[in-house]
C-alpha cells in the first residue's frame, strides 16, 4: 500500500489505496490488534498517516520498508530479527534459492522461539495443486522444501475467508493464472 518510488506505477497505486480503504473498514469491523502489510507500494514516509487513519498507535517496519506490523496499544511487540525478508512477518524473495535462504531462516528461528508467533507474506510458491489454475503445472519439487520447512516448525496454516487465490498475473482466457502465493502460520502458542 505504500508508493514505492523506484517503480510502482499509477495502477498499483491506485490498486494499494483501494487496498488500504478496504483494510480500513475491516478494521472498523472487527478490531484488529495487529495488522500485516506486505509489500504495501507506499513510501515508508506516507506510514503515520496509515497508522492514524487506523487509530492503532504503534508500527513495526522492516529495514527496506516492504513489511509493516501496525499494532493496537494492548501488544508489547519486540522485534527479534530485522532484514530485508522478516520482520517477525516473512517476505520471500522470487528465485528457489532465496526461498531456501529463507526456509533455513524460518526453520533457525522456530527453534529458538517458545511464544506466540505468526508468519505471513507473500512466499512466492504454492504448497499443491489446489493452490493454482492455470499455466505450467505445479511440480512438487518447487513446493516441497517449503511444506517440510512448514510441517518441520509446527506451523498451522490460518484459515481465511475470501478467494483462494492471492494472485492473478492481469490476463485472460488460456493465459490466464490465478495462484495462491500469500499466506499465514502461527504456532501453537499463537493458536492458544
Amino acid at each position: 500500500m505504500l508508493i514505492n518510488p523506484s517503480g510502482s506505477n499509477q495502477r498499483e497505486i491506485n490498486q494499494s489505496q483501494q487496498d488500504f480503504h478496504r483494510v480500513q473498514m475491516l478494521h472498523n469491523f472487527h478490531k484488529f490488534y495487529f495488522i500485516g502489510l506486505v509489500e504495501p507500494f507506499q513510501h515508508v514516509r506516507q506510514i503515520n498517516k496509515y497508522i492514524r487513519r487506523l487509530r492503532m498507535p504503534l508500527v513495526k517496519q522492516n529495514c527496506n520498508g516492504k513489511i509493516w506490523v501496525i499494532i493496537n496499544s494492548d501488544f508489547d511487540v519486540t522485534v527479534v530479527r530485522d532484514t530485508k525478508q522478516q520482520l517477525t512477518l516473512f517476505y520471500a524473495k522470487c528465485t528457489s534459492e532465496d526461498r531456501l535462504m529463507l526456509w533455513e531462516d524460518i526453520y533457525q528461528m522456530a527453534e529458538t522461539i517458545d511464544s506466540p508467533w505468526l508468519i505471513g507474506g507473500n512466499f512466492n510458491v504454492v504448497l499443491n495443486v489446489n493452490e493454482k489454475i492455470g499455466g505450467l503445472p505445479v511440480q512438487e519439487v518447487n513446493h516441497d522444501n517449503f511444506k517440510t520447512c512448514i510441517q518441520s516448525c509446527d506451523l498451522l496454516k490460518m484459515k481465511f475467508k475470501c478467494s483462494p487465490f492471492t494472485w492473478w498475473n492481469g490476463r485472460v482466457g488460456n493465459d490466464c493464472i490465478f495462484e495462491r502465493l500469500d499466506k499465514v502460520f502461527l504456532n501453537q502458542h499463537m493458536r492458544n
